[in-house]
């Protein structure tokens, strides 16, 4: 695993903002989708509040984590493993 991500923070090859964010996007419709159908009916309210939460809480969290590591690895790779590395 080590090795694809060193990989990957070091080719510069192409991808840019866009394609991540579609990524991103990819991501939380699958997310959104699995929540819908493994929650009990009875519970949806509880389920989906929390998901709320934790919807806003990722609103400001993940552009700043990105804006850092990007910063910090002056490439736009290295700003998506950190979401990457967190989601893993």
């Amino acid at each position: 695993m080590s090795k694809f991500v060193t990989r990957f923070l070091k080719d510069e090859s192409g991808a840019t903002a866009i394609e991540y964010g579609l990524i991103a996007a990819l991501i939380a419709v699958v997310l959104v989708t699995a929540l819908t159908r493994l929650t009990p009916p009875e519970q949806t309210g509880a389920c989906f509040g929390a998901y709320a939460v934790s919807g806003v809480a990722t609103a400001w969290l993940a552009p700043t984590l990105v804006t850092v590591a990007t910063r910090a690895t002056h490439s736009q790779q290295g700003g998506f493993a950190a979401i990457v590395a967190c989601c893993c």
